[in-house]
């Protein structure tokens, strides 16, 4: 039970991000009675992930992390494994992309990955913040900075700590040491607010994240507000303050709790016992509802400070997607917003819901140079060892070749698409691009050509388009394969956030989707536009030698930032190690 415990305070604890993303309405179970395993439940209490695995988190875009043994990777929904387990630590997924720990405490280094696995930022990073807003703070080699979801330096590093955006703005420290200097950045990395008097933000480890425009701070032992301007708009008076949460914020007066307005008037009378902090279990508002204390039960109030779920657990947690977690004598359950029990608190010892068995967990092995498939759980060998080369499933389907032919297999080992392709890739947004002889197509997931081979090269589909070559030259495509561009450039990459990257004579520019210069082709490197900005590279010769420049711009061309040569050669010191 300890174990379970400790796992549902972990998960919990992820639901305070601010990732905003669909609800996927699939809960961790607490505790499965005779097997000891996490599974899934939906919000009626449906058992809908069989129990299996030894840890779990909460759903997010809809992929969950789940430990086997003593690795994370994903499931989906359906609880069939996306991402094989793999990893050290894993995180949620925001936007897309979560991040990754490979390696122990010391030597482990944080990257990020995509929903298929793949990495979209290698394990570099010593410490990697969450993907906020559009960037995610890191360590780099010579301080803290920030990178997009691509791993391009957006904001060069040039802080002693650095934390998540937050409403805009980012706090950050500069001459570290017990009274660092602190103050916050937009995100161009302008600092917006210097020489932060630190004063009760030490509470915090940092400069605390602005909430709904506002950020509690200590004065002269009393704890009130500013806004982004750094000025006092609710007057300090309170012996402690939390953060803004649904327009109202709990504060803490004579050692009771009770609930402000932006204005500063307390709505709801100090009467609640408990701490004030600012973890999950602080009593702030989630959905309408606010956990509180009354002597040494947790009960649920609404805005209007009415008692509506009266104190009767030993702990609670907020509201999340229209359930909450709570412990009565250690035992762990979910109840719904008029305090009913959709999970019953369990300590394995009651009666055990009755499941249907999913799929086993199928992981590649390698036995006489041919490859099978195992239940990852009981090491049972599932399809026995026959094809020359085999990928891991996705979406049900694995990628396999026998005798020089590629195919598809499902679960049972039978195939799906038979092998009939000298190449083929994953399916990506419903398409695998194949080869027939020398020429590239796309099939849909019952085989079926969707665009006849006829390209050179071919690449996936991104933003509704693919890139393609013909005779060496490369255009677009959309999904019927009718070219949107025509076949033009000597080099060219994926659009990203609306625009394209292509090569004419030596020089890199950016195209809009209709194949118009909206950046003409001036440069010898560029990356993709990740939001407003891309990475871009010139190279100039002075005398003898060439130097190289490396710049910022936005959507216009327009140069925002230049990068230092000491800030290149650290990160190209970094790519070495």
């Amino acid at each position: 039970m300890e174990k379970t415990l400790l796992v549902m305070l972990f998960c919990a604890s992820l639901l305070i991000s601010s990732c905003v993303s669909t609800p996927d309405h699939l809960f961790p179970i607490p505790h499965i009675p005779l097997n000891g395993k996490i599974g899934y439940m939906d919000r009626e209490g449906n058992v809908v992930v069989t129990p299996r695995f030894d840890e779990g988190h909460f759903f997010r875009e809809g992929m969950a992390g789940v430990k086997v043994g003593d690795k994370w990777g994903f499931i989906d929904a359906t609880g069939r494994m996306a991402v094989e387990p793999k990893f050290d630590e894993v995180d949620r997924f925001c936007e897309g992309v979560t991040r990754v720990k490979v390696g122990d405490e010391e030597t482990g280094r944080y990257g990020f990955i995509d929903k298929a696995g793949d990495y979209v930022i290698e394990p570099r990073f010593k410490y990697a913040g969450t993907l906020s807003e559009g960037l995610i703070a890191v360590e780099m080699a010579d301080g803290y900075g920030y990178v997009d979801r691509n791993g391009n330096v957006i904001i060069p590093p040039k802080f002693d700590s650095a934390e998540d955006f937050s409403d805009g703005f980012a706090g950050v420290e500069t001459d570290g040491g017990f009274f660092p200097d602190m103050g916050y950045i937009d995100k161009t990395g302008k600092l917006v607010l210097e020489d932060v008097d630190p004063g009760g933000l030490l509470d915090f480890g940092g400069p605390p994240p602005f909430s709904e425009g506002l950020v509690p701070v200590e004065i002269d032992k009393k704890w009130g507000y500013k806004d982004k301007k750094w000025k006092t708009v609710i007057e300090p008076q309170f012996d402690l303050a939390g953060r803004f949460y649904e327009g109202l914020a709990a504060v803490k007066v004579g050692g009771k709790i009770g609930y402000i307005d932006k204005t500063g008037t307390i709505v709801i009378k100090p009467q609640f016992d408990g701490d004030l902090d600012y973890s999950f279990a602080s009593p702030h508002f989630s959905e309408g509802l606010a956990t509180v204390k009354v002597g040494d039960k947790y009960g649920y109030i609404d805005k209007s400070g009415e008692m509506v779920i009266a104190p009767q657990f030993d702990e609670a947690r907020r509201f999340s997607h229209g359930l909450a977690v709570v412990w009565v004598d250690e035992n762990v359950g979910y109840i719904d917003k008029a305090g009913n029990y959709v999970w019953k608190p369990t300590d394995g010892k009651g009666e055990e819901k009755k499941t249907e068995p999913l799929p086993p967990l199928l992981s590649r092995f390698e036995e006489n140079g041919k490859w099978g498939y195992k239940d990852l759980h009981t090491g049972r060998v599932v399809i026995e060892p026959q094809f020359d080369k085999a990928d891991y499933f996705e979406n049900d389907l694995a990628r396999v070749s026998l005798q020089g032919k590629f195919g598809f297999i499902d679960e049972k080992g039978i195939f799906a698409i038979k092998p009939q392709f000298d190449d083929a890739r994953d399916f990506h947004q419903g398409l695998s691009a194949v080869r027939v002889g020398e020429k590239w197509g796309f099939i849909d997931r019952r085989g079926k050509m969707v665009v006849e081979p006829k390209f050179d090269g071919i690449y996936e589909f991104s933003e509704g388009m693919a890139l393609v070559t013909v005779d060496e030259k490369g255009g677009y495509i959309d999904k019927t394969g009718n070219l949107i561009i025509k076949p033009q450039f000597e080099r060219a990459q994926s659009f990203s956030d609306g625009l394209a990257a292509v090569e004419v004579n030596d020089k890199w520019g950016y195209i809009d989707r209709t194949g118009k210069f909206v950046i003409e082709p001036k440069f010898d490197e560029v990356s993709d536009f990740s939001g407003w900005v891309a990475r871009v590279w010139i190279r100039e010769k002075e005398g003898e030698e060439e130097r190289e420049r490396e710049f910022l711009i936005d959507r216009s061309g327009k140069c925002i930032y230049e990068y230092k040569a000491e800030e290149n050669a650290e990160e190209k010191e970094k790519d070495e190690e």
